[in-house]
């Protein structure tokens, strides 16, 4: 099995054999988020607080740092778990960020291609954040989108976030940031759009789902929609986000970021 470990700001590691996959010398890490200070650590935060932000406004979220101290990999199924709560709606949608920054908190000048940013991401509807016990893993949470429980006012739950897999390089003093904001579809597709000759598989309901989940498709676009059809765009789906969202954490909300780190050879 071979990896790449990117590293912004020095010399990527490509095409490194390793024995399997996950990564047999992966140690896992807890980094306990503290919404009062919005910063990561390793001890558990004994005094509980949250964070807030709006998420009808524009640029909205909040983030959480860590300044590493030693050189650091990590490679493998990342997991966010936090503690969240609606104030003004009954449900949400969320998008996480998980990124390497300058000591000084300044993006590294490095892309993967045009419109590509470099870091890992997750996306997650709370109304849907039952796992699939017998797929899950502590690091790999899989929902088994069987059924959607939709906030009450007041309460407060806990989501587990997959973040994507992702080989990066940290050298000591060097910050990891994990950004929590609302996904707003909107933002990325500003819809209708055109289909024009291509037919395309979207879900039902939602952005976007595991094959093996199997969720119910609908095909749009193809000759008939662009020959003369009066129906030749699609709207994409609305997400679920109204008003402000919280993020707890502390005491009995232990909100934190499960890290694999590589065990030097």
């Amino acid at each position: 099995m071979r990896v790449s470990i990117l590293n912004p700001g020095g010399a990527d590691v490509v095409d490194r054999v390793e024995e399997d996959w996950p990564i047999p010398r992966t140690q896992y890490r807890r980094l306990y988020l503290d919404a009062q200070r919005r910063v990561l650590q390793t001890a558990p935060v004994s005094a509980s607080s949250h964070a807030e932000y709006d998420a009808d406004r524009q640029g909205s979220g909040v983030r959480f740092d860590m300044k590493m101290t030693e050189d650091t990999e990590i490679c493998g199924y990342i997991k966010l778990r936090l503690w969240v709560e609606a104030l003004d709606h009954d449900d949400m949608d969320l998008f996480v960020k998980l990124e390497k920054r300058r000591p000084g908190g300044l993006p590294y000048k490095f892309t993967l291609g045009p419109g590509m940013d470099m870091a890992a991401k997750g996306y997650m509807r709370v109304s849907l954040r039952a796992l699939d016990e017998e797929r899950s893993a502590e690091e790999n949470p899989r929902q088994s989108m069987a059924k959607e429980q939709k906030l009450q006012k007041g309460e407060i739950v806990p989501v587990d976030i997959l973040i994507w897999p992702m080989g990066l390089k940290f050298k000591k003093g060097d910050i990891l940031r994990v950004t929590v904001s609302p996904y707003k579809t909107k933002k990325m597709w500003t819809g209708p759009f055109k289909l024009k000759m291509a037919k395309v598989e979207l879900p039902r309901e939602g952005y976007t789902c595991f094959p093996e989940d199997r969720p119910e498709m609908v095909t749009i676009g193809g000759a008939e929609m662009f020959a003369g059809s009066k129906v030749d765009t699609a709207e994409m789906p609305k997400d679920h986000n109204r008003g402000r969202h919280r993020i707890h954490t502390g005491g009995p909300y232990d909100s934190y970021l499960y890290l694999p780190v590589l065990v030097q050879r």
